[in-house]
């Protein structure tokens, strides 16, 4: 509504001043909780150093200041969760800790929680894996000296707030230490077309399996107005302009539920299906459609799910998949490459030899799990002949 659109104005108005249209573009940037990933970080950061610069008044510097606070804390908690299992990762655990400890007032985050989580709650695995004995709890599961309501508890000796000094001093450190991934996640557009050429590259047959589970976002070419798609098991299915500004249908379905889904457009083209839940969903075989496989949508397939297939743009050097699953790349040659992981997500870099560029690849999910791409266009189809290019790459 327009009166809601005067009411966020005025907050930016009110609290930030000149600064507020750099504000206002970190938080579109944070809207729809992105994945903590370097990149985006990176820009984060960066975006907050230059609405710093936007202003000189002492109260809006202050909840500026605020939020540089709320980076640190994203940096160290973004650190901790990558950290190497054993002491690494206690380490930094304990400077999350003491940091968030030391700035409770700001009331930028809930500490409190923070600490109830992670330091009186069981320890995530990443933590507790290899310590010496002396670090654990007798029932191995908390490090007692680290308890929050413990009186010597350790994150709590160092009592003194950070001023705002401290925390421009951290804030600059973590710009410096980032800038290096400003660029590493490229964002694409869904402006997609069906190839005006004969794609050549891997080709295993179409995807074994059609079920998923929580949020895939599919682009569907629609040939003519109506296309029915099988859809099963407990979720549900939305169907919204290619922009996903304007809902056009939703239904939901129950636990063993199966029905043929007659999807209506107001005319021929490219639109957005946005499923949920637990779920199997089969298109006809003659419609061309593509699942999305980004840091903001990433494509949460089922076990044994492949081979997908997706388009390396020519000219690419390289590409990077994030991963929390077990899988394999097969590149247009037929080499393959195994990726087993052990961690919620991680991360690879694909080398692209001469001559697989401009080609299909595919990818084949062993365990279910998600997966994205950050620097080349996010998108897989379940067939070669069905795959879907962005206008204007190569």
């Amino acid at each position: 509504h327009s009166d809601v659109n005067l009411l966020i104005d005025d907050f930016y108005e009110q609290a930030f001043g000149e600064a507020k249209d750099a504000i206002r573009k970190l938080y579109e940037m944070w809207r729809g909780g992105p994945p903590l990933l370097d990149g985006y970080i990176a820009e984060w950061l960066e975006q907050l150093k230059v609405a710093s610069e936007k202003t000189h008044s002492p109260q809006i510097l202050a909840r500026i200041n605020d939020l540089k606070a709320y980076m640190h804390y994203v940096v160290l908690y973004h650190e901790f969760a990558k950290a190497q299992k054993g002491e690494q990762a206690r380490k930094r655990l304990f400077q999350l800790l003491e940091y968030t400890y030391r700035i409770k007032s700001r009331n930028m985050i809930h500490s409190y929680a923070l600490a109830r989580r992670l330091a009186n709650g069981r320890f995530p695995a990443a933590v507790l894996y290899k310590l010496p004995d002396k670090l654990r709890g007798k029932n191995k599961k908390t490090i007692k000296k680290w308890e929050i309501f413990n009186k010597k508890c350790e994150w709590q000796e160092n009592k003194t707030e950070l001023s705002d000094a401290d925390i421009d001093s951290l804030f600059a450190n973590d710009v410096n230490r980032y800038s290096k991934y400003i660029g590493t996640i490229k964002e694409f557009s869904n402006d997609l077309i069906v190839p005006r050429r004969k794609l050549i590259g891997v080709n295993d047959g179409r995807a074994k399996s059609d079920s998923y589970r929580y949020k895939v976002t599919f682009y569907v070419l629609f040939p003519k107005r109506t296309i029915t798609v099988e859809f099963e098991g407990a979720g549900s299915l939305s169907l919204y302009d290619r922009q996903g500004t304007t809902k056009l249908m939703q239904i939901n379905l129950r636990k063993g539920e199966k029905k043929k889904v007659v999807l209506k457009v107001p005319c021929v083209g490219l639109y957005r299906v946005i499923t949920d839940g637990w779920y199997k969903i089969r298109f006809p075989d003659n419609i061309r459609y593509v699942l999305e496989a980004s840091p903001r949508s990433p494509c949460q397939p089922m076990p044994y799910a492949g081979p997908m297939y997706f388009y390396v743009p020519k000219g690419c050097k390289s590409f990077t998949i994030y991963f929390g699953n077990r899988l394999i790349v097969k590149s247009p040659d037929g080499k393959i490459m195994k990726f087993l992981s052990d961690k919620q997500t991680s991360c690879a870099k694909i080398k692209v030899t001469k001559g697989n560029d401009g080609k299909i690849w595919s990818i084949c999910w062993l365990t279910a799990g998600r997966f994205f791409f950050t620097d080349i266009p996010p998108y897989v189809s379940v067939s070669p002949n069905s795959i879907l290019l962005l206008k204007g790459i190569k």
